[in-house]
Order: structure tokens, then C-alpha cells, then sequence
């Protein structure tokens, strides 16, 4: 990523720092939505995340999924480390380029942040059309961290971390044989656990938090239209977040200066497909639509006129995959995945 103009005064700057923040996930093409939340349908790109019958997971796409569960208890947990690289370039400061500008400072920093990302779902099958089940996950979130803390442009970041946790109570039916239907409530809490930057390049450090409840919900339906067939298409909600928190030592004397936000995180429909095409082998696809494009601009309360400018469009996600059975306790999977970005 490249970043043109570093601006002033300190109000823009610590807008501008959040936005970059918590744009700064596992990839940028994503903006800040985790996709990790299988480790069995990371091995396909996601390919039939929606479509069930394959793992539990796939009710975190498509509530309908879990009424594939089997008899009793079902667990299925994964985590997955993600690394990321992000290349980060100030080029100019007030017009000028960075090296006149900031003598001796490094203009160009690595601000991926490692994370480990886990993912949980359980479901209790009552009756042969009911089930009820519970999934709990972190879609938002990751955050920075440059591996030179005082760089050219650490008025924009030098640390942060955004976090989320997600429980979604589920209830699926089958309302017809081969149609299962679902529906979910969403608890999310979100936490800016800290934002650091610097008042000035070079300068002391200034640090954004902030944290919320927000509810919402999923729906989905799954159907098998022929044998071997099965195909999902499953609805999460947005969740609006009312961040309340303070900054502290942006201004010399301004202790925990309290502030708000008021941010609508993205809504996303996925619709998947599997097909069984001989015995042990399967295909999948999937489309995926989020809107990110709620992002424009999001005002800061109590400091203004600060803002998030963020003007996002929304996100697609392509992915087509495989699965293979080798043998009874092997299976091969393989796939590829393609995401236009809403940045």
C-alpha cells in the first residue's frame, strides 16, 4: 500500500490513523473482515462455505447448515495464525518529499500484525427436523504494528488493535425433506483496545480506545435439488456499534478525553454450491457479497471535526475448490479464491 500525503494537523492525523488501523487485516482486499473462521473450508478458499453438510462450520455462513449435524453433541473448533505483510510508504509530508521533510526518519515500514484467530460451534440435535446450535467467532478485526515504532509516518500509526467476539444462538428446521431453514442472533462485542500514534513525527505517543455491545442477526436455507446437489445461501446482518471511549495525551494536559463513533459494520450474503461427481469426489463454489460500502465517512464525536473517511465499495469474493477421499481418514482438499476489494 502506498501512502501519498501525510496530513495535519493531529485532529486529521488521529482520523486518519484509525481508518488505517483497522483497514490493516489479513490482506487489504478484505478491508477488516476476518474469512479464517474454517479450517476445513480454508483448504477449498472457502469454496461451498455455505452449502453445509460438510463441516459444522459452515453455519457461520448459512444458519440452515447446521441442521446437518448428527445425533446428540457436535463440536467443532479451529484456529488459525494468520501473518500478514503490509508495506506501508510515506512519500511526502506538507508537500515535500519525505526525505527533505523528516531527515533520518524511515519512510517505508512493515505494519502487519500477527493473530491468532479461533472459531467454535457446537449444535444439539432435538429431533430429526430440529436442531439448536451456537456459534462463536472474531469476523472483525487484527490491527498494526510497524516494526520501526518511530518512522515517517508514525503520526498516522504506530500501534493498534481492533478486536471482536461474535456468539450467534441458532436454531435450523427442515421444513421439507432436503429444505432446511435457519435463523440466528448475533452478540457481538468490539473493542479499539488501543490506537497509538504519534502527535508529531518522532513525538510522543497518543493513545485512541474505545468499546461496544451490538446485536444483529443471520438467516439461511439450504436445499438439495437432486441427489449429490446441495445448495446454500445464507444472510448476516450489519451490526451498528456506538463506540464509546476517550484519547489520551493528544493534547498536553488532556487526560482521557472522552469521545464516540458511531460505526455500522458490513452486512454479507453468501451463496455456495456442492456437487458430488463420483463416489469420494466433490465440487464447490462460491459468490460472496459484502456491503462495504456503509464506510463513507463516520464522524468523531466530542472531537470534532474529526472524521473516518473511509469511501469503500463493496466487496466480492469468487472461490471454486475440490475435495477428494483419498481414503477413510485421509481427504484431499484444493482450491482458489478470488476477492475484488472495497478500498
Amino acid at each position: 500500500m502506498q501512502a501519498g500525503k501525510l496530513m495535519r494537523p493531529a485532529r486529521t492525523a488521529c482520523a486518519s490513523v484509525l481508518a488505517t488501523a483497522i483497514t490493516a487485516g489479513p490482506a487489504f482486499a478484505g478491508g477488516f473482515d476476518v474469512r479464517e473462521q474454517s479450517a476445513l473450508f480454508q483448504g477449498m478458499s472457502f469454496a461451498g462455505a455455505a452449502a453445509g453438510g460438510t463441516s459444522l462450520a459452515s453455519m457461520f455462513w448459512n444458519p440452515a447448515a447446521a441442521g446437518y449435524s448428527g445425533q446428540g453433541l457436535t463440536f467443532d473448533s479451529s484456529y488459525s495464525l494468520i501473518i500478514p505483510r503490509a508495506d506501508v510508504t510515506v512519500e511526502e509530508v506538507d508537500g515535500f518529499p519525505v526525505g527533505v521533510a523528516l531527515i533520518g526518519l524511515d519512510p517505508s515500514v512493515d505494519v502487519g500484525r500477527d493473530a491468532l484467530v479461533p472459531a467454535s460451534y457446537m449444535a444439539y440435535r432435538y429431533s430429526s427436523d430440529l436442531v439448536f446450535a451456537l456459534s462463536i467467532n472474531s469476523q472483525f478485526g487484527l490491527g498494526t504494528k510497524p516494526d520501526n515504532t518511530v518512522w515517517a509516518g508514525d503520526v498516522l500509526a504506530r500501534s493498534s488493535k481492533l478486536f471482536s467476539v461474535n456468539a450467534a444462538p441458532t436454531v435450523a428446521y427442515q421444513i421439507a425433506p432436503g429444505v432446511q431453514i435457519g435463523a440466528g442472533i448475533q452478540i457481538q462485542y468490539l473493542d479499539l483496545m488501543h490506537l497509538n500514534f504519534a502527535q508529531s513525527p518522532g513525538g510522543s505517543t497518543a493513545t485512541l480506545e474505545g468499546t461496544d455491545w451490538g446485536f444483529g442477526y443471520t438467516l439461511g436455507v439450504n436445499f438439495n435439488p437432486a441427489p449429490g446437489t446441495s445448495i446454500g445461501i445464507g444472510f448476516r446482518s450489519s451490526i451498528e456499534h456506538d463506540l464509546d471511549g476517550s484519547v489520551r495525551g493528544l493534547i498536553v494536559g488532556s487526560s482521557n478525553r472522552p469521545i464516540g463513533a458511531n460505526l455500522e459494520l458490513p452486512e454479507k450474503i453468501t451463496g455456495s454450491i456442492t456437487q458430488v461427481v463420483m463416489p469420494g469426489v466433490r465440487l464447490h463454489g462460491t459468490v460472496e457479497w459484502t456491503n462495504w460500502s456503509r464506510l463513507q465517512e463516520v464522524p468523531i464525536e466530542g472531537f470534532s471535526p474529526a472524521a473516518l473517511s473511509f469511501g469503500w465499495e463493496d466487496g466480492w469474493y469468487f472461490a471454486i475448490g475440490g475435495e477428494y477421499d483419498y481414503s477413510e481418514k485421509l481427504t484431499l482438499r484444493t482450491g482458489f479464491g478470488y476477492e475484488i476489494s472495497p478500498i
